[in-house]
């Protein structure tokens, strides 16, 4: 994507401010996850705990997801 972006640039001199913000954020958002992750990880009480689901909440979240409520 960042080549894309940079060719875009130099030969058809069209900006993409909008792509190159997403590339220029991506080493951040590897950051926020890992940091994150690790997180729940403690809170959660190990990386099993985190796919531990329970069908039912799981049905009760993603009906709350599809309705957006």
């Amino acid at each position: 994507m960042k080549e894309c972006v940079a060719k875009a640039r130099k030969e058809h001199g069209v900006r993409m401010p909008r792509e190159k913000a997403i590339i220029d954020n991506l080493k951040h958002s590897e950051e926020w996850f890992t940091q994150t992750y690790q997180k729940l990880k403690q809170i959660f009480g190990g990386a099993h705990a985190l796919v531990d689901v329970d069908f039912k909440e799981f049905m009760e979240i993603l009906s709350c997801i599809k309705d957006e409520k």
